[in-house]
């Protein structure tokens, strides 16, 4: 899906988020041969879970020691990073690149407050690369955005 083609009420259906909770990001497996580096950050990438269906779920992996390490994923309406890694723009990678492979509208309407503000920046980011790539957004979600 294209999400800069969508305006946030088309693509959260306009239900209020749920109140944020605690949980823990579990490590989920993936496959090894799906692992593509963030271009900006390559010490992070992103990968398909394994049974998780198809691209539209993915595991965001950190380098270390020379190895893959799950830190968080994007499975269905949850999207869940190690503290210590967000604030780097990461989430809205690894949700651009879960998006991508999702048809449905809305995308979800059980997000949580901080999911939604994720998923706000994230549709941001993407409208900002449309424009900037000279694609046709329309004039529904350039006003989102005072564009």
């Amino acid at each position: 899906m294209r999400i800069w083609e969508y305006t946030l009420q088309q693509l959260t259906g306009g239900k209020g988020p749920h109140p944020d909770t605690a949980a823990p990001v579990v490590a989920q497996p993936f496959m090894d041969a799906t692992v593509v580096p963030i271009t900006d950050n390559p010490r992070y990438a992103t990968a398909l879970i394994k049974g998780g269906g198809s691209f539209a779920n993915q595991v965001l992996l950190e380098l270390v020691d020379g190895g893959w390490q799950c830190v968080g994923h994007y499975c269905d309406d949850t999207i869940l990073l190690d503290e210590r890694v967000r604030g780097k723009g990461l989430a809205e990678e690894l949700m651009l690149r879960c998006l991508e492979h999702r048809e449905n509208r809305p995308v979800t309407t059980e997000f949580t407050e901080s999911g939604l503000r994720c998923f706000k920046r994230t549709h941001r980011l993407a409208v900002a690369r449309a424009i900037k790539a000279g694609l046709p957004v329309p004039a529904a979600v350039l006003q989102e955005y005072g564009a």
